[in-house]
């Protein structure tokens, strides 16, 4: 088959196959009347091959050399090299998609006007302090009423991160209020809130806190369109 049908057979385009080619990958047989290339049923192979083991993380000049040599020292090394990054991009990606879906339960909520629930959380780890580089987790403050600062700024994680393992503080799962507030920008969430809080939930059967968790969900312009906040904090039934 010649180059166009060899694209269509792998999904690799052309210019692609003509870069493997040029790396040494690939060696083509030539046909003697009109000197295309063509490519059979071992060309198309070591082509999936190529791309396979690139979109792992293995440079394509180790590629050359495993294919012509079998050579694997090398390419064990940055196959480990490419599955570390593979799982630290699966770990970004269940975040992301896990605040995805956090964010989108609160929709429902805002769409009735009902802006307080008590459902049930996964168990998630806190880490004080802002990451740097990091946008997997969901940005907090984190507020609490039995120590001497009251707030902090830190990062929710749904799955502890080996980055940050030391610092990990685990959130056990359980039953967690979810209250939105619209807050002035100016302002944040003050302790005096978060006690009348606690004083509404108990009245309507619930302990809360002593911790709370605030995320944004909407930002607002000047006083007309506060903010949209998530409040968050662990609940049990009061006892009576």
């Amino acid at each position: 088959m010649n180059i166009l049908e060899a694209s269509r057979a792998t999904g690799v385009s052309r210019d692609m196959i003509r870069f493997y080619e040029k790396k040494g990958i690939l060696l083509p047989a030539r046909n003697p009347g009109n000197h295309y290339r063509e490519y059979g049923v071992h060309e198309i192979h070591q082509i999936i091959l190529a791309r396979q083991y690139s979109s792992m993380g293995v440079a394509l000049d180790t590629i050359a050399k495993m294919f012509r040599n079998q050579d694997l020292l090398q390419a064990e090394t940055e196959l480990d090299q490419g599955i570390a990054q593979l799982q630290e991009e699966a770990e970004w990606a269940a975040e992301r998609l896990e605040n995805a879906k956090r964010l989108q339960e609160l929709f429902p909520l805002l769409k009735k006007e009902k802006l307080q629930e008590f459902s049930e959380r996964p168990a998630s780890f806190y880490v004080p302090g802002t990451v740097q580089g990091s946008s997997s987790g969901l940005p907090v403050v984190r507020l609490h009423l039995k120590e001497p600062v009251f707030q902090d700024l830190g990062t929710v994680y749904w799955r502890q991160p080996r980055k940050h393992e030391k610092a990990c503080i685990p959130l056990a799962s359980g039953i967690y209020l979810r209250r939105l507030v619209r807050h002035s920008s100016s302002e944040l969430f003050s302790p005096e809130e978060a006690i009348q809080l606690k004083k509404e939930c108990h009245e309507d059967g619930w302990d809360i806190g002593p911790d709370f968790f605030v995320s944004q969900v909407l930002c607002g312009q000047g006083e007309t369109h506060p903010d949209l906040l998530c409040i968050e904090a662990a609940a049990v039934q009061a006892s009576r």
